[in-house]
């Protein structure tokens, strides 16, 4: 095992590892850049958190017209883990250029095929493979080319669980809508790219372990997920895209408790039956028509519709929702009808659970046809 932390001081570009049975690699708060570890076919871990000069996991030892791929981890066979975050620092590097922090294309394929975990979080990766030349500016690399490829983990990712990658520095471009069709086992995945990544949303019918789904604060366009094959689910986080179209009818997902799809452009919705959903966002849509019942979401706390443009609301829609904390249909187009109706379910929800318990409603800022002035006691002349 090597363990090396905590010294900034330590800066040596040429550092690497002779041990041919290494198992455990981890580097935190250091100037070291990732050495290469190519065929360490002992290594079972690799940490690199905090590493100001971190360098490039992958980089071209060949030239522009004839690249030649070099991942550092190549061919360690029995690597279980990888963890690199928080090296995403632009003031170190060699010849005072920015190249601190891990920055650089992705490998074609991660050769690892006992890897489980793929963490690489908070990093400058800009994505694309050598051949494309990832060290590109977004002027120069070409969007067709996926950023996040389909052979990532062709062949070698039937063990992996977890991948988690968030990059603010990936170039403009789409993610390889078949990547995750090698992951049968994943239950974890989260990417985010600060609206970087766009193009439909990748393929995750093979991921019938899925557990976790973040793809929060992408650029993705088309349709959301049906969720059909992935009833393990129980986060769902697709805010802050450009999806669009009618938010399916969930259903026979028993696990389900979180589902954010707010900051869309969704424009409709229908009624789910998930018997475990407690919270539910939906708000700065475009979403037309009527609100639906939520009576087979018993389990809803929060339920976020604000800035849409309903138009009605279904009488009982949240009568039976004895656990509802939070309810905002602000600044939508609500008649005053259905604000009466709202109001009247609530009232009703609050006599039938015999619970001490408030619950937020906010109906304000309706634009509504039908609104009328509303004239308290003391007002009256």
């Amino acid at each position: 095992k090597l363990f090396i932390t905590r010294n900034y001081h330590l800066t040596d570009e040429s550092f690497s590892i002779a041990s041919p049975v290494i198992e455990d690699v981890r580097m935190t708060f250091t100037n070291l850049p990732i050495p290469n570890l190519n065929g360490k076919s002992s290594l079972k871990r690799f940490e690199a958190n905090h590493c100001r000069n971190a360098g490039q996991l992958v980089y071209n030892s060949g030239t522009a017209l004839n690249p030649v791929e070099v991942y550092k981890l190549n061919n360690c066979v029995n690597l279980t883990q990888i963890y690199i975050s928080n090296s995403t620092n632009l003031s170190t590097g060699t010849g005072g250029s920015p190249n601190g922090g891990l920055h650089g294309p992705l490998p074609k394929t991660f050769t690892n095929p006992n890897l489980q975990v793929l963490r690489l979080e908070a990093v400058r990766l800009k994505g694309g493979l050598v051949s494309d030349d990832g060290n590109k500016n977004d002027l120069t690399f070409n969007p067709n080319n996926d950023v996040i490829p389909n052979t990532l983990f062709e062949g070698n990712g039937t063990k992996l669980r977890d991948f988690r990658i968030n990059s603010s520095y990936f170039h403009i471009g789409k993610v390889g809508t078949s990547v995750f069709t090698h992951t049968p086992n994943l239950e974890i995945v989260r990417i985010r790219s600060n609206k970087k990544l766009t193009g439909e949303l990748p393929n995750i019918g093979s991921c019938g372990k899925l557990r976790y789904l973040d793809f929060y604060n992408n650029a993705f366009i088309g349709n959301a997920y049906s969720l059909s094959s992935n009833e393990s689910l129980q986060t769902v986080y697709l805010h802050v895209n450009q999806l669009t179209g009618t938010i399916p009818e969930y259903k026979n997902l028993p696990r389900l408790q979180r589902l954010r799809l707010n900051q869309n452009n969704f424009t409709g919705l229908s009624r789910f039956n998930l018997p475990k959903l407690i919270e539910f966002r939906a708000h700065i849509n475009d979403i037309t028509g009527t609100i639906p019942s939520f009576a087979d979401c018993p389990k809803l706390r929060f339920i976020t519709l604000f800035n849409n443009q309903f138009t009605g609301y279904t009488s009982g829609a949240i009568a039976q929702n004895f656990q509802l904390r939070l309810f905002d249909v602000s600044q939508c187009k609500l008649g005053q009808n259905a604000l009466n109706n709202i109001i009247d379910d609530l009232y009703e929800n609050y006599q039938a659970s015999g619970s001490s318990r408030s619950v937020t409603l906010n109906i304000q800022n309706q634009t509504g046809t039908d609104q009328e002035d509303i004239t308290f006691p003391n007002e009256q002349q």
